[in-house]
């Protein structure tokens, strides 16, 4: 079974990365001059060409990390500057305002990682 908060993180990550509230305005003004029909038929190969670079990352994008020698975690800590870059730019923007939000995260990440640290050296000082 799936984990909800697995589920969850997939779905903002996903919300964030495509952008649909800002890039749906953005169509109906490209899309103005098409007829109905041209319309539906840019949709549907929109939907299925970001589909299927979707799915052709799912599947070979861990293999592309290694073959660049780029790490899960600097990956993330590299999407959380985005993130905050945008967030920067325009606070009210949704990236935005969970760009801050993952910065956040991420430093209490790092500092609890810092502390857990250093209590492992200080229970390996005590035991040795």
């Amino acid at each position: 079974m799936l984990d909800v908060t697995f589920l969850l993180s997939a779905f903002v990550i996903l919300l964030v990365t495509i952008a649909p509230f800002e890039t749906a305005p953005v169509f109906v003004g490209l899309a103005r001059p098409l007829s109905p029909d041209d319309r539906r038929r840019t949709v549907r190969r929109a939907v299925v060409i970001s589909g299927l670079v979707l799915v052709a990352f799912a599947l070979v994008g861990k293999g592309l990390l290694g073959l660049l020698h780029v790490s899960l975690p600097a990956l993330r800590t590299a999407g959380g500057v985005l993130l905050m870059s945008q967030a920067a730019d325009n606070p009210w923007h949704i990236a935005g305002v969970l760009g801050m939000l993952a910065l956040c995260l991420l430093l209490a990440a790092l500092a609890m990682q810092y502390v857990f640290d250093g209590l492992n050296e200080g229970l390996l000082k005590r035991l040795t």
